[in-house]
């Protein structure tokens, strides 16, 4: 799944390619796959070399000077081991080179879904209900088993369309697994994360008060009234933007797209409600 390029006029910088050796740890770097506030590589594991595999190597830029000691981990990827799931995007392996560190990671053939709602918006057309709903199964399967992974209640805290992976065999996987948040934890997401993710998070997370893993269903429920309204999730400065629309109650689902049943419309308002 290539990056996002950084569209003009988004908030953030993107710094110079690195360049990288021939091989990383057991990887060889084969070519890069785009550009984004964060790396992407092809990579293929060398041994054995009679079963060669692609992966995806993430490189994540150097420590920025007078970052905070409590923030620096943001900037380095962690592996969380055993977090295994048809639908969670799989991490193998850190590592660091030259002062910039990286994280190899599944590679999934795939278009995210913000591309696909992008694209249906452009043409005036609806996902289809069938299609949207298999792919809120398909997170929330892959959420429910991250929220109850170890002993540590984690949560996913940056689900958006631009982290579901839609792979052209059909399968549905949630990217960016690993920098998961503690329940508990007070931060926000900040400009170079990039790619809309704060207009999905959940009032609590965006004032950077303590978070459980409700906020994760509360992305889930921007994501789904997305794709079945046809209107952008987007924090606005006035009444009218789209997610106060749609977090007060002020124009029902319904009346963007009547063909959404009762029950559906139900399950997005709720997982909208504030903690």
């Amino acid at each position: 799944h290539p990056a996002r390029a950084q569209r003009p006029g988004e908030i953030g910088s993107v710094p110079p390619t690195p360049k990288l050796p021939k091989y990383l740890g057991d990887y060889a770097v084969l070519r890069p796959l785009a550009k984004g506030l964060d790396r992407l590589r092809f990579a293929v594991r060398s041994e054995p070399q009679e079963h060669p595999r692609l992966y995806v190597v993430k490189i994540f830029p150097g420590v920025p000077d007078n970052t905070p000691e409590v923030d620096r981990e943001r900037y380095v990827p962690r592996l969380t081991r055993g977090l295994s799931h048809r639908n969670l995007v799989e991490s193998y392996q850190v590592g660091e080179y030259d002062g910039l560190h990286y994280l190899v990671m599944e590679y999934v053939l795939s278009v995210d879904l913000e591309f696909v709602l992008t694209h249906c918006r452009r043409k005036k057309e609806r996902v289809p209900l069938e299609v949207v709903l298999y792919a809120g199964r398909e997170i929330c399967r892959g959420l429910a088993f991250l929220h109850g992974f170890g002993a540590d209640k984690l949560l996913h805290g940056r689900v958006a369309p631009s982290h579901v992976l839609m792979a052209y065999s059909g399968q549905l996987k949630l990217a960016h697994v690993h920098r998961l948040l503690k329940v508990g934890a007070t931060t926000t997401i900040k400009a170079h994360d990039g790619e809309r993710v704060s207009a999905y998070q959940s009032p609590e997370l965006l004032e950077g008060r303590p978070v459980d893993q409700r906020a994760d269903v509360f992305a889930v429920g921007a994501i789904l009234w997305e794709a079945l309204s046809g209107q952008r999730f987007e924090i606005g400065p006035g009444d009218d933007a789209s997610r106060t629309l749609a977090t007060e109650g002020r124009i029902p689902l319904t009346e963007f797209n009547p063909d959404v049943p009762d029950d559906v419309v139900e399950i997005i308002e709720k997982s909208l409600e504030k903690v």
